[in-house]
């Protein structure tokens, strides 16, 4: 970057930043129910002086939550007795995402794009207020960009090894570790692909091997996948299987094996079923982008369940009566579904001038993980946020493109 554009990128980044200070300032705490739980286990795990899990939550919880999220939440609570000084923290991670997604979309998509990414990231409304809650996505989207970025520059190593700490926040890294291998297939650059994998296996064995000789189990990431995909295809399918999801009498790592099996026998007997689903687990993972604004909700921490005023229903049942956060809501959602037929026009574009260079990582990012999460995940919308970033990258790439179409048509 040249001297003046550096100054402006970095001004942008600063003012998003503090925006965020502002935003947990006036709206404090947004108390989603994953980010008191980890708060809640967290503190049992201060109260047992034992890092998550602890022996007794191997024991007796009812299944291996996010590992690193919690131990981050527990870390700052036995330091500063308070989650206040990790928010701040999380606000600043979210500013810094902001410089690595604009670093990102340089190094793939070159200056010009690389500004509208960055203007089109700061300027949505999803990307405010995740910092009041200690949910792994803020965390585990850092890790991710740092990684893939540090990987693009070159230090191959380094950014494996930073995916899998992500990876430790949410079990989501692999799909990322994907795009990567699929980028450096498309430059020629093989043996990235190896150092990549290697950093990525190097610290999963460090976090595993540290968890095998505390507790006996080699556990580096949470163990949710199984238990939540059973449910989901148990409670959407016509017959009564309810009994199939209970595992009484287990710990939280056998629970896991237990819900695997149980998963596998039921695909094997409904086929079908298994298959049908995933149309609806599509729809329910990008029809909104609706959870983040929860932080600006005036009575979110007495509601019963907090995304109500927000769900699709509830904003379509109030048309057009609605309170200040649903039309910021409405409005969200009208942006988002830009960026989402950008992206896909963007990504006509790529195919068909065979950029694979550019496409691999942001293309390759949400192919996998949408794979990912029809395969074996349940549909949420959360569930697509880790995306977001490369998705708008795309939808920077086709606006700046045309951009400079009408520019040249224009002046002809």
């Amino acid at each position: 970057m040249q001297d003046s554009n550096s100054k402006l990128i970095y001004f942008i980044v600063a003012v998003f930043t503090l925006l965020q200070f502002i935003v947990l300032l006036l709206f404090g705490y947004t108390p989603y129910p994953d980010s008191n739980g980890y708060i809640s286990i967290a503190k049992e795990c201060i109260a047992q002086g034992q890092p998550y899990p602890s022996a007794a939550q191997i024991d007796n919880g009812g299944f291996l939550w996010n590992v690193g999220s919690i131990n981050i939440v527990a870390l700052f609570l036995s330091l500063f007795h308070s989650i206040t000084p990790l928010l701040c923290l999380y606000a600043v991670l979210k500013g810094v995402s902001a410089l690595l997604v604009y670093n990102i979309s340089n190094k793939l998509f070159g200056a010009g794009t690389a500004f509208l990414t960055l203007i089109i990231y700061v300027l949505y409304p999803a990307n405010y207020g995740e910092s009041t809650s200690v949910l792994s996505e803020l965390p585990f989207m850092f890790f991710v960009l740092l990684g893939v970025w540090m990987a693009l520059k070159g230090k191959v190593l380094a950014g494996g090894m930073s995916v899998a700490i992500a990876n430790w926040m949410r079990p989501m890294g692999i799909v990322f570790v994907a795009a990567m291998v699929v980028y450096f297939l498309a430059v020629k650059r093989y043996k990235d692909i190896l150092r990549t994998v290697a950093g990525y296996v190097t610290v999963i064995a460090i976090i595993g091997s540290m968890s095998y000789a505390r507790t006996g189990y080699f556990i580096y990431q949470a163990k949710t996948g199984w238990m939540a995909l059973l449910q989901y295809s148990v409670d959407n399918s016509p017959e009564d299987d309810a009994y199939y999801t209970d595992a009484d009498g287990y710990n939280i790592i056998q629970k896991d094996s237990v819900w695997q099996k149980r998963m596998l026998q039921w695909v094997v007997s409904h086929p079908k079923d298994y298959v049908l689903q995933m149309p609806k687990k599509l729809v329910k993972t990008y029809v909104s982008d609706n959870v983040n604004l929860c932080v600006f909700l005036p009575d979110k921490s007495r509601s019963n369940y907090m995304y109500g005023p927000l769900s699709m229903e509830k904003l379509a049942d109030d048309f057009p009566h609605y309170s200040f956060v649903q039309w910021l809501t409405v409005y969200n959602l009208i942006y988002y579904y830009c960026i989402m037929v950008l992206f896909v026009l963007g990504c006509v574009v790529m195919i068909r001038r065979k950029e694979l260079q550019k496409i691999a990582v942001p293309a390759g990012v949400v192919f996998f993980g949408t794979l990912v999460l029809l395969l074996v995940c349940h549909g949420e919308s959360r569930f697509h946020i880790p995306f977001m970033p490369f998705i708008i990258m795309v939808a920077a790439y086709w606006i700046q493109r045309n951009a400079c179409f009408i520019r040249m048509t224009c002046t002809e």
